[in-house]
């Protein structure tokens, strides 16, 4: 049995010499669009689009504040409509980027800065297009690592642990990092 979740980009940095790929497929088919207005539509008189595309994303720690990223895809496309066809297999964007820890920590709070740049690498003949054409510039300032969990209060004497900076918290708040 396979199962899936969600993958979030975060701020977590490889540790140099690791790295981590993450392959995806995705397949999917719309004969609906949104109009201007924003109410749906049909395509065309009988418009039908068709995608699958696989997708990988690697990172691999350069140094334990350093990770370097690498990402690419694939796409098998085809559009269809009354007296009109088209389709195309081809690479799709190529993405590469540096992400660098700002706070690296065993536990708590983390907080990276993350630069990519995205280039097509299909023809611009290319029909349907598996990207839009042109190369941009990303910049992002990541975070996450902690959260504030309700507890019921327990009337035994001590209290609450300290937090990490020594301050206790509210007898109703505990806090974890992860």
């Amino acid at each position: 049995m396979l199962a899936a979740a969600p993958a979030w980009a975060g701020p977590w940095m490889q540790k140099r010499g690791h790295g981590l790929v993450i392959a995806t497929w995705r397949d999917y088919r719309a004969d609906e669009r949104f109009s201007l207005t924003g109410s749906l539509e049909p395509l065309g008189a009988g418009g039908v689009f068709r995608g699958r595309s696989v997708h990988v994303w690697t990172e691999v720690g350069l140094t334990d504040r350093w990770t370097g990223i690498l990402s690419g895809s694939v796409h098998s496309l085809r559009y269809q409509e009354a007296g009109y066809q088209a389709s195309t297999t081809s690479p799709g964007d190529l993405e590469a980027g540096l992400r660098r820890g700002l706070r690296v920590a065993d536990a708590g709070w983390q907080v990276s800065a993350q630069m990519l740049v995205k280039a097509p690498a299909y023809s611009s003949r290319a029909e349907p297009r598996p990207g839009n054409g042109q190369a941009d510039l990303e910049g992002s300032l990541l975070a996450a690592g902690a959260s504030w969990h309700w507890r019921e209060a327990t009337g035994s004497g001590g209290g609450n642990p300290p937090t990490s900076t020594g301050a206790r918290l509210p007898p109703a708040f505990t806090g974890t990092s992860g």
